[in-house]
């Protein structure tokens, strides 16, 4: 923008036949940073248009170009509507929080029970002794997707002090100090990117925060860096409230998560995550060879591991999809010899059993890549219940699949150059009421199935 309004201090007096001094050029330089931000440039114009160039020969160009009010005014808002375009959104805010679920679950039923996939898959009988004697508890044994995980998706965690809220911060859901707290996700990403900026010295922090092609894209970038947050879902007991009195007839599986509490944030993991892909090296092979793919993510968006930050594209709606499925498959891969111990990863396991309920092997759901559901709530709010396979990979590479993918990169560029994403996302449970010593249980897994 700066070299296009010099260049217009060059062309004006050129119209009058006079070429600027060049003792002049420092003066227009000058003039042109009055103006140098993209909402200035009516200003801007205004300061160079209304100088008095000094001719080659000595003679004054005109000081009138011709820009009225109406050509200024024009200019000026023309130049607000740009600065509109390439600002960032507004920020997720508490209400938003609340009111997405009663808009998106209460005011559409039928898509909240098609994101569920409620099924009877059993019963199962408790008893429990009492000074009057033995109480059993009769239940039904179901399974279907609960609501209780959120993710945050950086290219680079930014370091914030945890009182205050810069006007420039890329933390999507920072609102103000007391928002941030009661929020719990803003103020969460601030005090652990304080505590993992203290792991290692800050000379080794800076040196990769500064490295060509980790979170910027380029023509020689092939991998994009992310950060990534998963954390316990604010609005679940909204969720649970609306899931649980409208479709769980039969009994409704209460997810233990604990709302607003950090389960990973790649911040705390930094050698894992960041630096060393560590022992995720060995899971990668052995995971290509035991279920022999690759893009388990589908849609050829890429794969689960190695779970760090470096994907290898330069699509940052891509990269902020897979970013959120490694992170939540951190926390919650309930296969061993995936887990996130195996991976050497630091993070706090998310809950694989309902609350209240029996915890036998018949009552384990997968908790991966092909199991989870993402419901994209910003930048904007995607297609609910989105369930990536690798079904949908021919469909990618088809002319219709392409342009669907180049519509969503197009709509998370959009008023977002923080590159910035937040997801809900939906995990599967299978329970039946417990209350007291087991009787019985009789549990077939549905549709859902059992970890593969």
């Amino acid at each position: 923008m700066k070299n296009a309004l010099i260049v217009l201090a060059f062309i004006a007096p050129n119209a009058f036949g006079a070429l600027p001094d060049v003792s002049k050029i420092t003066e227009i330089q000058d003039f042109v940073s009055n103006g140098l931000s993209i909402g200035d440039i009516g200003n801007a114009a205004s300061n160079v248009g209304g100088m008095v160039f000094q001719g080659a020969n000595g003679e004054t160009a005109p000081t009138d170009f011709g820009f009225d009010d109406g050509l200024l005014g024009d200019l000026t808002s023309a130049a607000g509507g740009i600065a509109e375009e390439f600002s960032q959104r507004e920020p997720w805010t508490l209400s938003d929080e609340y009111m997405y679920s009663i808009t998106k679950d209460y005011g559409d039923l039928p898509k909240l029970m098609e994101c569920m996939e409620y099924a009877l898959v059993g019963s199962c009988l408790s008893v429990r002794w009492t000074m009057f004697g033995p109480k059993f508890t009769f239940g039904f044994a179901v399974e279907h997707f609960v609501r209780d995980v959120h993710v945050e998706v950086l290219p680079q965690a930014p370091v914030e002090d945890i009182l205050e809220v810069p006007e420039d911060t890329v933390l999507p859901s920072s609102v103000s100090t007391v928002e941030d707290i009661a929020m719990m996700y803003p103020y969460t990403w601030k005090i652990a990117r304080q505590l993992g900026s203290g792991l290692l010295t800050n000379s080794i922090n800076s040196l990769l925060e500064d490295a060509e092609g980790q979170t910027v894209d380029t023509p020689r970038t092939r991998y994009l860096y992310s950060d990534v947050q998963v954390s316990g879902n604010i609005e679940r007991h909204m969720f649970d409230m609306i899931g649980g009195a409208f479709i769980g007839m039969f009994g409704y599986c209460n997810s233990p998560t604990m709302p607003g509490l950090v389960y990973y944030n790649s911040t705390l993991d930094q050698f894992s995550w960041r630096w060393l892909a560590t022992s995720e090296v060995i899971l990668t092979a052995l995971y290509q060879i035991r279920y022999l793919e690759w893009n388990d993510i589908g849609r050829s968006y890429g794969s689960t591991f190695p779970r760090t930050g470096y994907i290898e594209s330069n699509n940052r709606f891509k990269t902020s999809v897979i970013a959120a499925i490694r992170g939540t498959s951190i926390s919650a891969e309930n296969r061993g010899l995936f887990s996130g111990i195996a991976g050497l990863h630091i993070y706090t396991p998310l809950p694989e059993f309902a609350s209240s309920s029996f915890t036998e092997s018949n009552y384990k759901t997968p908790q991966d890549a092909k199991s989870f559901k993402l419901e994209m709530i910003y930048p904007f709010e995607g297609e609910r219940c989105t369930r990536y396979g690798t079904d949908d990979m021919l469909g990618s590479l088809s002319i219709t699949g392409q342009l669907a993918d180049d519509q969503l990169t197009t709509k998370f560029g959009k008023k977002n150059p923080n590159n910035t994403a937040m997801f809900k996302l939906l995990r599967p449970f299978r329970c039946c009421r417990k209350n007291g010593n087991k009787v019985f249980s009789f549990v077939s897994p549905g549709p859902i199935g059992l970890p593969k």
